[in-house]
């Protein structure tokens, strides 16, 4: 126990347990992974939690059980193992497939035939079986993971191609971005200093301050954040500071301040 996948497990647990967001629970657990398993587990937890209606899809598809009989916490697994063979190209299916096994051998050793012969069918299917639904609705909640009435107001404003747009881009996973702070370093520096910590960073197209960072744990426990050498911050935020132009000097009032990154973008812009 204590890899990416046993971790991601446990905080499932949980959330399913007490409701709520896996965030604090993450914040917790990830600081005691290597930052690779941290991100492989932050990617796992979020994962299953955006895509958990389409994966108790393929579940069903390929389980001879209903949902409503498997055990809670072996659905969990399932549903991690689903995850990785249908989304992460960079791990070896049997990969997934034996430690899944081996997880739901710990928890339920019965079930872990079950857990075998389900994943072996989703790993033996040509194709994924399509979502569909007795509605577009239907079809699209269970593809994207979204609630029906929500795409059912969505659809009626902007029509089922633009609808479907929108959903796939909300279930992209955004970039992390940070700000290189110009008062006591650059981003070249940054970019030095966040790989000698175990962070890959590579530079924003346009943007000469900015680094895209690959995820890797809690980067508030980074050295290079305590020292406050960056902030994290949307690309969009500086283009609204750079729009406003502050000087040094000047007093500026932020009137949309939360959480706050414009404010302090402004301040590095006026030196402060």
């Amino acid at each position: 126990m204590g890899d990416a996948r046993d971790t991601a497990a446990r905080i499932l647990f949980e959330v399913r347990r007490h409701g709520g967001w896996p965030d604090q629970l993450l914040r917790t657990r990830l600081s005691a992974l290597p930052p690779r398993e941290a991100a492989l587990c932050a990617r796992l937890t979020y994962g299953v939690l955006q895509n958990k209606t389409l994966l108790d899809f393929y579940i069903t598809s390929f389980s001879h059980l209903p949902l409503g009989r498997i055990q809670p916490q072996i659905l969990d697994i399932l549903r991690l193992g689903i995850f990785q063979l249908k989304f992460l190209d960079r791990i070896p299916p049997h990969a997934a497939l034996n430690q899944s096994v081996e997880m739901a051998r710990a928890v339920l050793p019965r079930a872990a035939g079950f857990v075998n012969a389900t994943l072996r069918a989703a790993l033996r299917a040509e194709v994924w079986p399509e979502p569909r639904g007795a509605t577009p609705e239907e079809t699209l909640s269970i593809r994207y993971s979204q609630p029906v009435w929500q795409i059912r107001e969505v659809l009626v404003r902007i029509g089922a191609e633009a609808t479907e747009a929108l959903l796939a881009m909300n279930n992209d996973i955004p970039p992390l971005w940070v700000r290189a702070n110009t008062l006591k370093t650059t981003a070249e520096d940054l970019r030095n200093t966040l790989s000698r910590q175990g962070v890959e960073a590579e530079p924003h197209p346009f943007l000469k301050d900015y680094l895209r960072i690959s995820p890797g744990g809690d980067i508030a426990r980074l050295p290079a954040f305590a020292q406050g050498l960056f902030l994290v911050a949307d690309p969009a935020a500086q283009l609204a500071v750079m729009a406003a132009a502050p000087q040094p000097g000047e007093n500026v009032v932020d009137g949309c301040a939360a959480p706050g990154g414009k404010s302090f973008l402004a301040a590095l812009a006026m030196q402060h």
